[in-house]
């Protein structure tokens, strides 16, 4: 009789070690797979930041990547404090670009080409460079900010779609061809702050509307930038002071 208790009692001693060792297992086993998935979710990213679509050179944006040359609409973050030269020139899949507070210069043709409707520049924005803007023939709406003081040679040249054109105070310098042919332009504010200009800057259709400030630099020297020529297109300005 004793013999059976014993080896009753040592088999649910065995039975009970072998059930919690398998729970042991099981929970292990749960335990691993909480981990592992823990692991996967914090992996886990949101997708692209623009900066991915960019290539950098510091500050400078250089280029596009891969990626970024699929995107319609970009931003440029604030991190970047110039476009470099060509950067996004005839970029055709680009039809809207935005620009944060920051940017501080804009490349020679660094925007050629493309095929954006409006553009509207940051506060932060001190120069444009030769080009930059050239044969945007879309660019129909453009936004400036005071802030900008020199724009370069031919940087809107060939912008067909323009109607107005408003450059704001603290702008000094307009280099020739800054805005020609942008035969369509039929207003042009110009800023008390400028100091340099020539007949080359600006290539209208007969008869557009120059405004300036009275007493100002282009109000004193109107006649030296004004194309009376009918040889040369005859590009003749009716100057209105506001």
């Amino acid at each position: 009789m004793k013999k059976i208790i014993t080896i009753m009692f040592v088999l649910a001693l065995c039975i009970s070690i072998f059930t919690g060792f398998g729970k042991s297992a099981d929970n292990a086993g749960n335990s691993n797979q909480v981990s592992s998935e823990g692991t996967k979710t914090a992996e886990k990213t949101s997708g692209d930041s623009d900066n991915d679509y960019f290539t950098w050179d510091g500050d400078t944006i250089t280029g596009l990547t891969d990626s970024g040359l699929q995107q319609t609409e970009l931003v440029i973050p604030s991190s970047a404090k110039k476009i470099g030269d060509s950067a996004f020139m005839y970029d055709s899949a680009l039809t809207s670009i935005t620009f944060e507070n920051g940017l501080e210069e804009i490349g020679e043709s660094a925007f050629y080409g493309d095929n954006f409707t409006e553009v509207s520049f940051p506060s932060s924005l001190k120069k444009i460079d030769f080009n930059a803007f050239n044969r945007c023939g879309e660019l129909k709406s453009i936004t400036f900010s005071v802030g900008i003081e020199e724009i370069d040679e031919n940087a809107f040249g060939l912008c067909d779609s323009l109607v107005k054109i408003e450059l704001p105070e603290g702008l000094t310098n307009i280099g020739n061809g800054a805005f020609s042919p942008c035969p369509y332009v039929q207003d042009l504010y110009l800023p008390a702050s400028l100091e340099n200009i020539s007949s080359s800057t600006f290539g209208f259709n007969d008869g557009a509307n120059v405004y300036v400030k009275k007493g100002s630099w282009a109000d004193s020297h109107f006649a030296e930038f004004v194309d009376t020529n009918p040889a040369n297109d005859a590009l003749i300005y009716v100057k209105n002071y506001y």
